[in-house]
C-alpha cells in the first residue's frame, strides 16, 4: 500500500490517493472525473465484454442514491429508468438540434419528429407524409381497438376518429357494434350518429 503514485491499494481495491485527483487515459489532463482518449483514429476507444455465462450486467450506472438508472446486460438488453419522472427522460436530436424522438415519463408519451409529445404517442413531419404502414402479411396493416371490446361485445366508442371539433366531438369515425345494430357493423359516425351503416346481419 501506499500513495506516491497517486494510488493507493487496499485489500484488492485499489483508489485514488487524493480523492479530488481525476484520472485520464490517453491524456496528460482531464476534463471529467474519468476521462478516456483514443490516440490512434483506429482505436476503440472503450470496450465492455463480458463473460461467458456472465450474469451481471456489462454496464450500470447509478443516481446519488445508488438506484439504477441505465444498464446493458450480457445480451445487450439496455433499461433506461429514470430516477425522477420527466418530460425529458430520452431525447434524440438531428445536428442541427432539431427534435427526431423523445420519451416523457411523467405522462406515458412517445415523440417522433419531437422530443415534446402532446398524447400517448405524437408523430409530425414538415417536410411529406407523416406515416406510412405497409405489411407484406394477409392481417391487417393497422388495427386500432378498445380493449374491453376485444373478442366481441357493443359499444360505440370502439372506433378510429378523423378529426374531432373544439369540444372533442368526432367530425367522422369508422367504428363497429354501434350501438344496438349488433354484429360487427361497419359505420361512419358523424355527430354521435350513424351516418351510413353496413350491417353485419340482416
Amino acid at each position: 500500500a501506499g500513495g506516491s503514485s497517486g494510488w493507493v491499494s487496499s485489500n484488492g481495491f485499489v483508489s485514488l490517493a487524493t480523492t479530488s485527483d481525476q484520472v485520464g487515459i490517453g491524456a496528460t489532463s482531464s476534463s471529467a472525473k474519468l476521462f478516456v482518449q483514443s490516440t490512434t483514429a483506429a482505436t476503440t476507444t472503450a470496450l465492455f465484454q463480458g463473460l461467458g455465462g456472465q450474469t451481471a450486467n456489462l454496464l450500470t450506472i447509478a443516481s446519488s442514491t445508488g438506484t439504477t438508472v441505465f444498464s446493458v446486460s450480457p445480451t445487450g438488453a439496455t433499461l433506461i429508468q429514470p430516477s425522477v419522472n420527466t418530460a425529458s427522460a430520452l431525447r434524440v436530436l438531428n445536428a442541427s438540434g432539431g427534435g427526431v424522438f423523445g420519451v416523457d415519463t411523467s405522462n406515458t408519451r412517445v415523440g417522433v419528429g419531437t422530443t415534446t409529445p402532446l398524447q400517448t404517442l405524437s408523430v409530425i413531419d414538415t417536410t411529406g407524409t407523416i406515416a406510412r404502414f405497409q405489411s407484406t402479411a394477409a392481417s391487417a396493416v393497422v388495427e386500432v381497438v378498445r380493449d374491453d371490446i376485444v373478442g366481441g361485445g357493443s359499444s360505440n366508442t370502439a372506433r378510429v376518429t378523423f378529426g374531432t371539433t373544439n369540444d372533442g366531438t368526432a367530425l367522422w369515425s369508422v367504428g363497429t357494434d354501434f350501438g344496438s345494430a349488433g354484429g360487427t357493423d361497419f359505420v361512419f359516425v358523424n355527430g354521435g350518429a350513424a351516418r351510413l351503416l353496413i350491417k353485419a346481419t340482416t
